[in-house]
């Protein structure tokens, strides 16, 4: 018996491309971006939540990851706190007569120092910044370098009522010392092992609540989009985990032409086959494959048992072009568009600073006094 042709249906891909179109485009990317935007939901609302418990109880605090609300004591012998300063650089540009300027960010320095944080029962709560801290405030000190340059800062300052998240524990505490009972061990709050201290002067539950309605929406819709096109692939899915390589039989071929919207005229070639349980299907192919055929010929099937309509020519399933490379494009794009929406509702501690404003930059009236940049400036 003469082996059996194998031929793929038009336009299709081969099977292992076909395997990746439906598990790896149309699933594994769908589903990394639902569960990172699921994660990232997951952390805005339990920030939020832990930011609202801080506000409304004053139970004792626990060991572990918290948040502490209180006003903020500096320790003995420290000028600061906790202040984070933003280098930019300035440019201007004119256009049809009306001049602009913006600020870009060049450089970000943080200056920690540890701090106490005394909570509403009066405990007092020493605080270990680490470099990594992020202030959530406004950067509302403004410093003038130079024409072209200037420092945007923020900074922790005492008797200023904050909301710290980190890590609370047992450590060394330099003012405890005296205290013969505690023996220098005292209350500390350090930086998370998988994310820096957060810092915010005023609750931030209603932004972490926003954030995480951002991302909850673009995490129910990634999982659509993955249902959807597991949807589109369930034949393919079908054929791979039912279906069994067969043999048919070419039993009539046709030739036949349709026009397009422009006039343009399509050439079909199209085959016949019959399958092992007798059941006839008919599946486009290449002119090159049909040209040499004739009837009686065998050729390779995936054969679904009690399942017509699934059958398709080939030694293993395949799927369109069509259906790996609009997923593809579709996902790029919403994985594009997900990015921009991260970074419009990021706070300026997460992304690069940039303001722009009207006029030439020394004529700029977006500065105000304020003290001197805690770290001097690098040569320039």
């Amino acid at each position: 018996m003469a082996p059996a042709h194998v031929i793929y249906p038009d336009a299709h891909i081969p099977p292992v491309p076909s395997m990746v179109a439906s598990y790896g485009i149309s699933g594994a990317l769908p589903a990394t971006l639902a569960l990172a935007a699921v994660f990232c939901w997951a952390r805005d609302r339990l920030r939020a939540v832990r930011a609202r418990a801080a506000e409304e109880s004053n139970a004792p605090l626990k060991d572990g990851q918290t948040v502490i609300r209180g006003t903020v004591e500096l320790a003995r012998g420290a000028s600061h706190a906790v202040r984070v300063e933003v280098e930019q650089l300035g440019f201007e540009s004119c256009s049809k007569g009306k001049w602009s300027h913006r600020w870009v960010e060049s450089d970000r320095r943080t200056l920690t120092h540890p701090f106490y944080v005394r909570v509403a029962s009066g405990q007092r709560i020493r605080v270990e910044p680490s470099a990594d801290v992020n202030i959530i405030d406004d950067l509302d000190e403004v410093v003038r370098v130079r024409e072209d340059v200037r420092i945007r800062a923020a900074s922790i300052t005492p008797d200023e009522e904050v909301f710290v998240f980190g890590m609370l524990g047992t450590g060394p505490d330099p003012e405890q010392a005296d205290t013969y009972r505690n023996a220098g061990q005292g209350p500390v709050l350090r930086s998370p092992a998988s994310s820096g201290m957060l810092i915010a002067t005023a609750s931030p539950a209603g932004r972490f609540r926003a954030s995480a309605f951002v991302h909850g929406l673009w995490a129910v819709g990634f999982a659509i989009l993955l249902a959807v096109l597991q949807l589109v692939h369930v034949m393919h899915t079908v054929r791979v985990t039912a279906g069994q390589p067969a043999t048919g039989a070419v039993v009539s071929k046709r030739t036949f032409t349709t026009k397009g919207s422009k006039g343009k005229v399509y050439h079909h070639f199209e085959l016949k086959t019959r399958g092992p349980d007798g059941a006839s299907f008919d599946e486009e192919i290449e002119e090159s494959a049909w040209q040499p055929l004739k009837a009686g010929d065998p050729i390779a099937m995936v054969h679904v048992p009690g399942r017509r309509g699934y059958e398709i020519l080939g030694d293993r399933p395949t799927v369109h072009v069509a259906v790996a490379i609009v997923p593809l494009v579709l996902i790029t794009l919403l994985a594009v568009a997900y990015w921009f929406s991260r970074q419009a509702i990021r706070p300026w501690y997460e992304r690069n600073v940039e303001d722009t404003g009207g006029g030439k930059l020394r004529d700029a009236i977006d500065d105000k006094p304020g003290p001197e940049p805690a770290i001097p400036l690098r040569p320039m």
